[in-house]
């Protein structure tokens, strides 16, 4: 029976019990599918969040025959705790009559409660710091786990912090799973300490976010999802948000965004759905070797073990699951015997050292310098066989070749130049990579929707914050040459190469799904299209042998600058292509520009200027919207075909001009002999 339902749990609203009530019994259907079988530990306020609240674990003697429970054995295993199982809208409703505001359940579901179905992240801001500062340490943890090609979730807290959730749903246990989420905060306070601390000490804490890795653990317990908080004087709720989201609150700095009161989460639930539903069914591994911390005790006894590259192919696989080891420590030396070390310290923690999960002395030395780009080929349609091919997203930015000799890195375009003082950031951040080592990537700007911006890139007055060096494949790893290696191969040490680098450095992620809804998604977020690799495929330098291969969603191409009509300072770049070595005429560009890149474009066609037309195919006798006749080329001012542009059209018209042609940017990347044209 219902009671007291005018009383008032939250003086500020006056949000009363009967409120508390109503928002569960409608939540039910979304918030039941996480509780369910899960054993909860109770936080109740029996006179409001101003009053003397009490956790409560076991279930009470009046707890109704009909609640489901199960007994948890105490440490020790000489009794147990009988927690409740929240599984139905009664016992929901029943909790919330007794004042129970807050739900914490476990990571693990009855009976299997030594086996997490989740690794949990909580970010806790200590004094001086606040939500904006757990946000940007969010950020930070799904960096490193989107490189471990693990998928995150994550929740507002209704409180200060952040969860982040990675589901696993697969044969694990807590020392593995509380390992791994130790190994991460670890990393990630040692590459960022002014922002986050992985200890408990609260006189660490001042001004940073602590990395709560703790809570993985057996008998500790998590604020459920779509959970009411009992921690201010108004209702908020633990609400599941979408990444775009918290980045865009950080970018606007907007704390109010980043908390929903009950009714703003109904409405939102209603209309958008449970975009937290992945938790519950989504099946992932963690990387090697935090499977085989729990499932061997000797291990844990020895000082130290030494697993050797053949032991561990023996249980793993490589060609068929790219599983990299786990970032965190400092990197070991080489050596294909030794693929990671357990090492036991003296406060009995295990740390793990990847070094490779390639046979080095096998390979060839790598001849060290630059190595020309393999390209792709265009293609009109994608394969449709995602057991060979992988699929990433076309990146719109600088193609870049990283190297790392013995004492620095230098970011190569595509035409050899080099671009470290260009993009500063980018080189600091690879510095870490050891010697003799060279990575195939792409130089990128987003904007504000985390999209890929060519012409953000251009401007000289972008954030570095905004550049980032996305890494697709790796030619040379510590003096060894890996490009007659399969790609997926060279992905996998990839992943491990890459995985302790600050945040500036990203993985290019790929994607199994058929191509078809990859391409609706890309055309969807407006971006420029799809590249597809062959798993096998080696790395070609220089060539476009059709193992890469490329679709294009936006059309957006490079053209050769060969003139420009007259005007202040001219009114319409006159672009084509080459073909066969001759310069082909495709259009007049007039749109796309602002008054400071008409400038800074014309500042580089006046040394060019020559008396000669470059174009072959000028000039053209039938008048069309997009044609050169004789008279109109009275009009040109030629230039030497050097500067490449990039140019977004709508399509090719039979005669080959451009339809709706605009500027996007030079691209000083490219040489202008290899601006082809493909049919």
């Amino acid at each position: 029976m219902l009671s007291n339902l005018d009383k008032v749990m939250y003086p500020a609203t006056g949000f009363t019990k009967g409120q508390v009530i109503e928002y569960y019994r409608r939540v039910a259907p979304y918030i039941l599918p996480h509780l369910r079988d899960r054993p909860v530990t109770l936080k109740r306020f029996p006179d409001g969040v101003g009053g003397e609240h009490f956790y409560e674990k076991n279930a009470p003697a009046s707890t109704p025959e009909w609640v489901a429970t199960f007994p948890v054995p105490k440490p020790g295993g000489k009794s147990a705790t009988r927690y409740i199982l929240i599984n139905d809208l009664p016992t929901l409703v029943w909790l919330a009559n007794m004042a129970n505001l807050e739900l914490h359940p476990f990571l693990s579901r009855a009976p299997r409660i030594d086996v997490p179905t989740m690794v949990v992240f909580d970010l806790d801001p200590g004094e001086g710091a606040d939500i904006l500062r757990a946000c940007e340490a969010a950020l930070l943890v799904k960096g490193v786990l989107d490189r471990l090609r693990l998928r995150s979730l994550v929740k507002v807290s209704g409180s200060k912090g952040i969860h982040l959730h990675v589901p696993l749903n697969c044969a694990i246990n807590y020392r593995a799973t509380r390992a791994f989420a130790e190994s991460i905060a670890r990393l990630l306070e040692q590459a960022r300490p002014d922002l986050i601390v992985s200890s408990m000490a609260k006189a660490k804490r001042t001004g940073k976010v602590l990395i709560d890795w703790s809570q993985n653990s057996e008998h500790k317990s998590t604020v459920a999802v779509y959970s009411l908080r009992a921690v201010r004087e108004q209702p908020f709720v633990a609400m599941a948000v979408r990444w775009s989201e918290l980045k865009a609150a950080l970018e606007k700095e907007d704390r109010d965004a980043l908390f929903f009161t009950p009714e703003a989460v109904l409405e939102r639930l209603e209309r958008q759905g449970d975009f937290f539903a992945a938790a519950l069914k989504l099946k992932q591994s963690l990387p090697a070797p935090f499977p085989e911390l729990g499932a061997s005790a000797r291990r844990r006894e020895n000082p130290g073990t030494v697993v050797s590259l053949e032991e561990y192919r023996r249980k793993r696989d490589f060609s068929k699951t790219p599983e990299p080891p786990p970032a965190g420590t400092p990197a070991a030396g080489s050596g294909e015997q030794r693929l990671f070390v357990i090492q036991k310290h003296a406060a009995r923690r295990l740390h793990y050292d990847p070094v490779t999960v390639i046979d080095l002395e096998s390979l060839p030395d790598a001849p060290g310098g630059f190595i020309e780009p393999m390209l792709a080929a265009p293609v009109a349609e994608l394969p449709d066989d995602p057991s060979e091919w992988l699929y990433e997203v076309k990146l719109d930015g600088y193609r870049c070749l990283a190297v790392k000799d013995e004492k620095e890195v230098r970011l190569f375009s595509r035409n050899r130049s080099v671009l470290n003082s260009r993009f500063p950031r980018i080189a600091r951040a690879l510095q870490a990579l050891p010697p003799g080592t060279a990575i195939d990537g792409e130089i990128v700007a987003l904007d504000h929707q985390g999209r890929p911006s060519f012409s953000l890139l251009q401007r000289s007055d972008t954030p570095e914050d905004r550049i980032y060096f996305y890494a697709f494949d790796l030619l040379a790893y510590r003096g060894k040459s890996l490009i007659r290696m399969p790609l997926e191969d060279r992905r996998k040490q990839l992943a491990v190469t890459i995985a302790r680098l600050p945040a500036a450095i990203r993985a290019s992620e790929d994607f199994t799904e058929p191509p078809d809804r990859i391409v609706a998604a890309a055309r969807e977020l407006g971006l420029e299209g799809i590249i597809a690799k062959r798993r096998r495929s080696r790395y070609e330098p220089g060539k476009r042998t059709g193992e890469w291969l490329k679709y294009k969603i936006n059309r957006s191409e490079e053209f050769v600058v060969g003139g420009y009509t007259r005007g202040r300072p001219f009114d319409a770049l006159i672009v084509g292509q080459f073909d066969q070595g001759k310069l082909l005429f495709a259009a007049k560009v007039r749109n796309g520009f602002v008054s400071r890149t008409r400038m800074e474009v014309a500042g580089k066609l006046r040394g060019l200027i020559t008396e000669r037309c470059p174009f072959a195919n000028l000039p053209e006798k039938r008048r069309t919207p997009w044609a050169l006749t004789e008279s109109e080329m009275k009009k040109c001012v030629w230039v030497e075909p050097r500067l490449v542009a990039q140019i977004e059209f709508t399509e090719w018209t039979p005669d080959r001009h451009l339809r709706q042609a605009k500027f996007v940017g030079l691209r000083d990347d490219k040489d202008a002999r290899d601006v082809t044209r493909h049919d």
